[in-house]
């Protein structure tokens, strides 16, 4: 996927740079896995935003059945389980996989302009 030729992920850029300041791919990231915390914008030490990364990339792509939900850990952050194993991509394709599912978090969250 060239991420410069889809519609769906300028929108996004544009949305979070309207909003936060921010275009880059980990801030973006970083927004999918605080929205899915559910505590809120707040101050997260280096882990707790690794963490918040993780939660992310496991939402993101549980789109495509790479991951499932499985509840909430004692401090009431998201568990998720590997279901399926990745295939080997290239730093591009798993870049584009993870796009595809940003895009997909922010339709379903309706977070992308209605066109």
């Amino acid at each position: 996927m060239n991420k410069e030729d889809n519609p769906a992920w300028q929108d996004i850029i544009d949305i979070m740079n309207a909003k936060f300041g921010v275009t880059d791919f980990t801030a973006i990231l970083l927004f999918v896995g605080i929205q899915e915390l559910g505590q809120g914008f707040k101050k997260y030490n280096k882990q707790e935003k690794t963490d918040l990364i993780h939660i992310a990339t496991c939402k993101v792509l549980s789109y495509n059945n790479y991951y499932k939900f499985t509840g909430f850990d004692n401090d009431n952050w998201p568990v998720w389980e590997k279901v399926n194993s990745l295939p080997k991509l290239s730093v591009k394709e798993q870049e584009g996989l993870l796009i595809k599912g940003i895009i997909a978090y922010f339709k379903e969250n309706n977070l992308l302009k209605k066109t």
